[in-house]
């Protein structure tokens, strides 16, 4: 990462997650293998709506939210 940064082989605009705060709904992009309707993807969507429970589970329960977005 460093040296693709460094040498410019392409431009990269990179976003620190440590100090943004996601108090809101957060938002998840479905993969393109998954097709809407299917199994997979309502499996996909539980998956993700549980981990936005549990992170926001986590910061009401004093955990910092750089480790809370370990989940």
């Amino acid at each position: 990462m460093a040296e693709l940064t460094r040498h410019r082989l392409v431009s990269f605009c990179i976003e620190s997650q440590r100090y943004v705060n996601m108090n809101g709904e957060i938002a998840f992009i479905q993969p393109m293998f998954y097709r809407e309707g299917s199994w997979a993807s309502g499996l996909w969507w539980k998956c993700m709506e549980d981990a936005e429970k549990i992170y926001h589970d986590m910061l009401a329960h004093g955990i910092k939210p750089e480790d809370a977005r370990k989940v």
